[in-house]
C-alpha cells in the first residue's frame, strides 16, 4: 500500500484496521512519516475496534473509523462528504 501512495496520490483511501503485516495504526504511522496522510482523507474500516484505539486513529488524523459491518449506503454518503 505504501509503494503505491508513492507514485499515485488518492484522493481517499480506505484502510482495514486488520491488516496482513500490519495494523491500521501503523500504516497510519508510516504514511504520517511520508506526510501523506496530510493531505488525503483516510476512512479505518474493522471489527471490534476498541474506543481506545479508535481515539488513537483520530488523533493520528483519520477522518472516520467505520466497525463492520458498514452499511454501503452510509460509507457512500460519507465519502461523498469527504471527497
Amino acid at each position: 500500500a505504501m509503494n503505491l501512495l508513492l507514485f499515485k496520490v488518492p484522493s481517499l483511501v480506505i484502510i482495514n484496521h486488520e491488516l496482513p503485516l500490519m495494523n491500521g495504526l501503523q500504516l497510519i504511522e508510516a504514511m504520517k512519516k511520508g506526510n501523506t496522510i496530510l493531505k488525503i482523507p483516510v476512512i479505518i474500516i474493522g471489527s471490534n475496534i476498541p474506543n481506545e484505539i479508535v481515539q488513537l486513529y483520530h488523533q493520528s488524523g483519520v477522518d472516520l473509523v467505520f466497525q463492520k459491518p458498514v452499511e454501503p449506503d452510509s460509507l457512500k454518503d460519507v465519502i461523498k462528504s469527504i471527497v
